[in-house]
């Protein structure tokens, strides 16, 4: 890949920069997109989409990402598997540096979503992958029949723990203040709980994971208690959140969470740098808004870059 130029480089591969490539090969801009794990991002470990408009019986999280790969490069985009490093600004451009070599481009987008939040407690690194996890669709079946955790009380939790019944023989849901998620989650979670399926545990923190070659619990800390309990779990699933995925970026003005903030036009702190999707400050984190970030900065590159 090395030596390898473009009109616009996106960083990332999900719904906002597969939707801004589409957008902009389809105009006859020469579009390079790089993506360092799976192209679609975090639909693609999603099982089923049922609001994305177009699909009245919901669609699976792959096949979307398959449906949007294939039209992306129908129209001409190149899209490389390489980790971004780095983004070098130059006289006319940008160097965009990866694993794999550099790809130099006159505007770039980066689109690189989000990534789970951690809760930071000791055990969890030790045993992530060993009964520790962040996707539920990923990892679910690997816990049929067996007691498992889910930590979190928004949306992604909740979803995650119905998903998870119809595997786990017992799910405690460990919520550290409030639940958060939309009623309709919540309708289907409090059914669960009624028939014994999940115990709900709020006002409880996680202070850590337990085990010896594998998950066996998971300490919680419940307010107004003086001492932690454990829950007794072979495998505990963490979403609490994400945090950006930007790593790779310097300069570029933030918010205090971390995410990219922009002006209306996409536009980050750097011209010629805009940012889609997730990774930006006030997105509303859901795939179809994160597509129309990506067409709407794709508009607004097309203008920087003076075709109409």
């Amino acid at each position: 890949m090395t030596g390898k130029t473009a009109d616009v480089v996106i960083v990332g591969a999900g719904p906002s920069a597969l939707t801004a490539s589409l957008y902009l090969s389809r105009d006859g801009f020469r579009v390079v997109v790089l993506e360092k794990a799976a192209v679609g991002g975090q639909i693609s470990t999603t099982e089923k989409i049922a609001n994305f408009p177009g699909f009245p019986g919901g669609i699976g999280g792959r096949e979307l990402a398959e449906n949007l790969r294939a039209q992306v490069e129908g129209f001409g985009a190149d899209i490389e598997l390489a980790e971004v490093t780095e983004i070098k600004p130059l006289a006319d451009g940008f160097t965009v540096v990866t694993d794999d070599g550099e790809v130099t481009a006159q505007a770039v987008l980066v689109a690189t979503g989000s990534k789970p939040r951690l809760m930071d407690i000791p055990g969890e690194k030790e045993f992530m992958g060993r009964g520790v996890s962040t996707c539920a669709t990923c990892d679910g079946a690997f816990y049929k029949g067996k007691k498992v955790a889910v930590v979190g009380g928004a949306n992604s939790a909740v979803q995650e723990t119905l998903q998870l019944a119809t595997m786990a023989e017992h799910i405690d849901l460990v919520v550290r203040n409030e639940l958060t998620a939309n009623q309709t989650l919540l309708d289907g979670l409090d059914e669960l709980v009624q028939s014994g399926k999940v115990t709900l545990h709020q006002g409880a923190t996680p202070v850590e994971v337990t085990g010896d070659t594998n998950v066996t619990g998971l300490k919680i800390q419940r307010q107004g208690h003086d001492a932690p309990e454990t829950l007794d779990v072979d495998g505990v699933f963490v979403f609490i959140g994400r945090v950006p995925s930007t790593d790779f970026m310097h300069g570029l003005e933030i918010d205090e969470s971390g995410f990219i903030i922009t002006d209306d036009g996409f536009m980050t702190s750097t011209p010629g740098v805009f940012a889609s999707g997730d990774v930006r400050s006030g997105s509303a984190k859901q795939a179809v808004i994160a597509s129309g970030e990506g067409a709407e900065a794709a508009l607004n590159i097309r203008k920087l870059l003076k075709r109409y």
